[in-house]
């Protein structure tokens, strides 16, 4: 009798965490932006923080940009708040990964033979 109320345990914990693995996943999903509108602004941004940051600009003023935008986004209701918010998350993610605006620097070859 124990043997079985054991297993029934088991196997509903197994399930629970198989349960909990598939809405993870699908919350993953979840996180990419995929309204066009929303990618679109997303571009843009990228686009104009790489120009930017090119330019001389560095974190402190990319981030001012990056806030002015999503101001703009937010008062001109362009696209929904829950979008401007994903939006908002996505840019910072790029801003503060250094790899995005990293230039490659070319090898030197020092034998002049």
């Amino acid at each position: 009798m124990f043997i079985f109320i054991f297993e029934d345990a088991w196997e509903n914990l197994e399930k629970r965490v198989r349960e909990s693995r598939v809405r993870e996943r699908n919350d993953r999903r979840l996180t990419m932006l995929q309204d066009t509108h929303t990618i679109r602004h997303y571009q843009h941004i990228t686009d104009a923080l790489n120009q930017q940051w090119d330019r001389g600009y560095r974190t402190e003023e990319l981030r001012l940009y990056l806030d002015g935008y999503l101001a703009a986004l937010r008062h001109s209701k362009a696209i929904e708040p829950y979008r401007v918010h994903r939006l908002e998350e996505e840019a910072t993610r790029y801003l503060y990964d250094y790899s995005n605006f990293a230039t490659p620097h070319p090898e030197l070859d020092l034998d002049y033979n």
